[in-house]
């Protein structure tokens, strides 16, 4: 539904291509190129076509000639849109080197005439080999525009004739009215320059040959000029050249001190006040605590009478009211079901403003948002209405955690793992930047590891981010250009900082953050039919400060295989469960998840990150002889033995048609795997019977049985009568029962047993706990394990000099 236009292939290259190669142009060549663009300008100016954005990547430079492209793509998309406020909301339609200063100022009454401005901006460029104004910034580019007189063509190419250049200074006059007024005016003087009176030798002028000194006694002294011109050019550049951005923290203390979780950090734009969310898996409210007053502070609580969960608070520009998401259940807001609100630093009444998007951000003066709807990034005016698609964002992984740049040129996203955000979980993701003006996309880390919670500088050119590249998570900074990271991430914490989330004031000298640790181990509790037993009772597997994400028993279940980040990152360990020591089975960069064991015991698959995609594998049991078993697009996971250990059923993730069940087949146990084939379109997270011939599997929220062939033999719609979790359904013993993690109709939660007659289902494990959250389950045929993570995490701050 939204605009789109089509061009015409033209072959050549463009001016830009030109002027990267060659720097400033002779000045017949260069008088040629202008005298044509401003030929096209004269033509498309007579149809009322503005074009506003002549720029030397806008001409192609064909058969000997200019053309002119992009034609009035700005105008024309914000007249069928009604865009055009978004020039006043710091996405002015044009860029920045060649602007004109009404363009730089949003003026609404923009004409013509801006771009007879922006062909002097480039006839400068194309004969001094630099453009009018240059800055550290876009908004100080802009305001040199408005503010400052370009200096004379003459001082940087004194081959230029006094009437070419005032041709060309008369294009770059401030106010509109003093430019020439139109193309068609400006094109004989352009005609008049290409055959000045300089061009051909003035008939009152006669040559004179330079003059060349014979006196061999002038070279020495010319020699040493040289070399002291090179020494003092050496020693200029050192003074000039900046130094490496650089980070220092100083005064970091602690501001909250509550037992549970605070998180999702926003400090104010002075830099004195922190908001942020704080609570338990079910129900989390949104705080504000000085900075002043630590952790000796009375938080205040707002929108304390909304159910539900809270997500990324966002101050005004003003200081004085805070943005944020309220979601019903805690997953809504990975689902983008959330409601998008406002209320006063004050607390008070809240106004509500729309909710059909995810993980909103405002535009720095606050009359545009941007958010996230499935796959696409939009922006809107702050109650959600004139919603348009900025960026489609493709391949596996949504968008979250959006940031607006402080110039409003930018937004800054993270792609993949947007589960983080709320519950810690550790996947690899990526930080990505989308241009406002025009939607580019330019991904600015890579997808290997954890990216996270990225924050801009003041200067819209350094952002911030959250990232475990070189093991603990710390705080990164790094350039970012047109085309991505300009060189390597920098570390800005030394360790031990352990954040989670984090925002940066107004003037960049104050950053908060969350410090957070998460804690997952297994734990087990006996099946019993009798009633069910709660968490409180469970016997701890596993022990320590790491994060176990699954796991699988042995086929005599004396052993488990899971996977942890004890030394850094995800590897594989195994261990008996009579007690002893994790033994570690991989040993890669990357992380490695989810192992299964085969039925022989001889084998564990898992999948694992190191290609930069997910993809499955197999190893011995004892870690060695890994295999990689799958090399296909989409995002492979939770691979699963059948009974026989020839065949092995993973879920995969592509974009554009979601989860899907794939299946690997061998003839014998060491032979050679199959091609992966398509098993079913319609569920994934998927458990064998004992028998072989079937398999239990979501299609969230429901449970299906499907045949080894995958046809459809059941659906079970919703057993529990609400939300069934993903990857919490197995086969019981015997294979006429179902072991389903999920929610009663009640509001329940815990481990059910599902009787596939139909009959009644029996609560297990009771999720009664609240400082200890069930991540993901499995029966045994006599124990029922489980994982309990465990979370703390309090706000901090620090000061920043750079």
């Amino acid at each position: 539904g939204f605009l789109y236009y089509v061009m015409p292939y033209v072959e050549g290259d463009t001016l830009r291509t030109r002027i990267e190669k060659e720097g400033e142009l002779p000045v017949a060549e260069a008088v040629k190129i202008i005298r044509e663009i401003a030929d096209a300008l004269a033509f498309a100016h007579s149809k009322g076509v503005v074009h506003r954005d002549i720029k030397p990547d806008n001409v192609m430079l064909t058969g000997g000639h200019a053309v002119v492209t992009d034609f009035g793509v700005a105008k024309a998309i914000s007249e069928a849109t009604g865009r055009d406020k978004l020039t006043t909301a710091g996405v002015a339609l044009g860029t920045p080197a060649y602007m004109a200063p009404e363009q730089a100022t949003a003026d609404p009454h923009v004409d013509h005439r801006a771009d007879i401005y922006a062909i002097g901006a480039v006839a400068y460029e194309l004969l001094t080999g630099r453009t009018p104004f240059t800055g550290a910034t876009p908004q100080s580019i802009l305001a040199a525009h408005v503010t400052e007189q370009v200096e004379p063509v003459s001082k940087y190419r004194d081959h230029v004739t006094a009437e070419l250049e005032a041709v060309v200074m008369r294009c770059l006059e401030k106010k509109p009215a003093d430019r020439w007024q139109s193309a068609e005016e400006l094109l004989p003087h352009l005609e008049a320059a290409a055959t000045p009176t300089g061009g051909l030798t003035p008939a009152a002028t006669m040559p004179v040959p330079a003059v060349v000194s014979r006196n061999r006694f002038l070279r020495p002294a010319f020699i040493v000029g040289a070399v002291a011109l090179l020494a003092a050019g050496v020693v200029g550049k050192r003074i000039l050249t900046p130094e490496p951005f650089a980070i220092r923290t100083s005064n970091i203390r602690q501001l909250t001190a509550l037992s549970g979780v605070e998180y999702h950090p926003d400090i104010s734009p002075d830099g004195n006040d922190v908001a942020y969310v704080a609570g338990r898996e079910r129900e989390t409210q949104l705080f504000v605590q000085s900075v002043a007053a630590g952790t000796a502070g009375n938080p205040l609580a707002l929108a304390e009478d909304l159910p539900g969960f809270r997500v990324v608070p966002e101050w005004s520009q003003d200081g004085q009211s805070i943005s944020f998401s309220s979601c019903d259940l805690l997953y809504d807001a990975l689902l983008g079901d959330c409601r998008y609100g406002e209320v006063t630093k004050l607390g008070g009444p809240i106004r509500t403003l729309f909710s059909d998007g995810a993980w909103v951000t405002r535009s720095p003066d606050g009359e545009w948002i941007a958010f996230v709807r499935d796959t696409s990034v939009l922006v809107a005016q702050p109650d959600g209405s004139r919603a348009e698609v900025l960026a489609v964002v493709e391949g596996e992984g949504t968008p979250h955690s959006l940031a607006w740049s402080p110039d409003g040129s930018r937004i800054a996203f993270v792609k993949g793992n947007n589960q983080w955000v709320l519950d810690g979980n550790i996947a690899p993701s990526s930080i990505w930047v989308v241009r406002v003006e025009d939607g580019t996309l330019v991904q600015v880390t890579s997808a290997g590891r954890l990216h996270v919670s990225p924050q801009w500088m003041p200067d819209s050119r350094h952002l911030l981010f959250v990232s475990d590249r070189d093991g603990p998570r710390d705080i990164y900074v790094v350039e970012v250009g047109d085309d991505g990271a300009q060189g390597e991430p920098q570390r800005v914490t030394g360790g031990g900082a352990d954040p989670h989330s984090i925002s940066i004031s107004a003037d960049g000298s104050r950053l908060a953050y969350s410090k957070f640790t998460l804690r997952r181990n297994i734990w087990s509790v006996p099946i019993s039919e009798s009633g069910p037993l709660s968490t409180r009772q469970a016997t701890a597997v596993t022990s320590g400060n790491q994060n176990v994400e699954s796991f699988s028993l042995s086929p005599g279940e004396d052993s488990i295989a899971f996977d942890s980040h004890l030394r850094g990152n995800h590897d594989i360990y195994k261990m008996s469960l009579r007690g002893g020591t994790p033994q570690p089975l991989t040993d890669d960069p990357a992380d490695d998840f989810s192992p299964h064991w085969s039925p022989d015991g001889t084998e564990i698959a898992f999948y694992s990150t190191r290609t930069g995609d997910r993809e499955i594998w197999v190893m011995d049991a004892d870690g060695s002889d890994e295999k990689r078993l799958t090399r296909r697009p989409g995002d492979d996971r939770f691979p699963r033995w059948s009974p026989d250990g020839l065949s092995i059923v993973f879920s995969s993730f592509s974009p554009g048609t979601g989860w899907s069940l794939w299946i690997m087949r061998r003839e014998q146990v060491g032979g050679e795997w199959s091609e992966p084939e398509l098993l079913s379109s319609d569920c994934a997270f998927a458990e064998w019977a004992s028998d072989g011939t079937k398999l239990v599997c979501g299609n969230f929220p429901d449970v299906s049985l499907i045949t080894s062939g995958g046809e459809l033999l059941r659906r079970l719609d919703s057993p529990l009568g609400s939300l069934v979790s993903f990857g919490l359904a197995h086969f019981a013993p015997g294979d006429s029962l179902l072991y389903v993690g999920g929610i009663d109709a009640d509001g329940g939660r815990g481990f059910w047993l599902i009787p596939l007659s139909g009959a009644d289902p029996i609560k297990l494990v009771a999720f009664d706990d609240p400082d200890r959250q069930v991540f993901v389950g499995w029966g045994g045929s006599r124990d029922m394990y489980f994982t309990l993570s465990e979370y703390e995490s309090d706000i901090w701050v620090m000061d920043l000099e750079y």
